[in-house]
């Protein structure tokens, strides 16, 4: 599966909120429950209405709105918190008139952006579904929390996560032990494992975490880039898809395809 463009964007129309995955059984698909959805407008923004000057983008109001797994067995639900923006929008009847969209703020809990294999080391799978998350109220945030589960991969592969470094001012004294860059530890990984996946698609998953961790501008592209790369890395490094697929190879081979 790959990562759904048309689900993750900064907001949508009251009428047709996304059907994101269970966060839960990640199988049925969520819809919006009858009524749940609530809009109040502060009274700062109502009294502003007032003013000579008023436009319509002066509005503010805050949404909340209630989801629900299709699957009976399941029937997870997911709370949203957020804004609304107003826009103008096209109406069949009317032509263009002004109109609020949602814009998600917070998400609990949070819908997967990527699918997980199953056998997803825990500490990698919590700093993922952290990411998932924060993507809703700071991206930068969700991108660092991406790059910690990439850390977390390194640790499950058990590759080296500090050195000693020498005072070379002082070359007779002990050093310190001091971290490797994720940089280092993507390359030692790479030399000690010798995965199918390449060197250079995690090195692209960890700018884009740097830019997180350091405040840089980020965008929803890249981030969702970002899944859809990581995505396909686990797929291949824990769920063996390769390996599989090769096997399947060999079974049609050898039976000429009858079983």
């Amino acid at each position: 599966m790959t990562v759904e463009r048309a689900l993750w964007g900064e907001k949508f129309a009251q009428d047709h909120i996304p059907h994101f995955m269970c966060p839960k059984c990640k199988q049925g698909r969520l819809t919006i429950i009858e009524d749940s959805l609530k809009t109040e407008e502060p009274s700062y923004s109502s009294n502003a209405r007032a003013h000579d000057a008023w436009e319509a983008d002066w509005i503010t109001e805050r949404f909340s709105v209630r989801l629900q797994c299709g699957l009976p067995k399941c029937g997870e639900i997911v709370c949203i918190l957020g804004d609304t923006v107003t826009e103008e929008l096209l109406d069949d009847e009317v032509g263009w008139t002004y109109g609020s969209v949602l814009r998600p703020r917070a998400m609990f809990p949070a819908p997967p952006i990527m699918v997980l294999p199953n056998d997803t080391p825990s500490l990698v799978e919590e700093a993922i579904e952290s990411s998932f998350a924060l993507f809703w109220m700071d991206l930068g945030a969700s991108a660092s929390r991406l790059r910690t589960s990439v850390e977390r991969l390194m640790d499950h592969y058990r590759i080296v996560k500090t050195r000693i470094a020498k005072n070379r001012k002082k070359p007779k004294a002990a050093g310190k032990r001091v971290p490797y860059d994720l940089s280092v530890r993507i390359d030692k990984f790479v030399a000690a494992i010798k995965p199918s996946v390449p060197a250079k698609t995690l090195h692209a998953l960890r700018l884009v975490g740097n830019l997180g961790t350091h405040g840089s501008k980020l965008t929803r592209d890249a981030l969702l880039d970002a899944y859809t790369v990581y995505e396909d890395a686990l797929d291949e490094l824990i769920g063996k898809r390769r390996e599989k697929i090769a096997g399947l190879v060999r079974k049609i081979t050898k039976t000429k395809g009858r079983y």
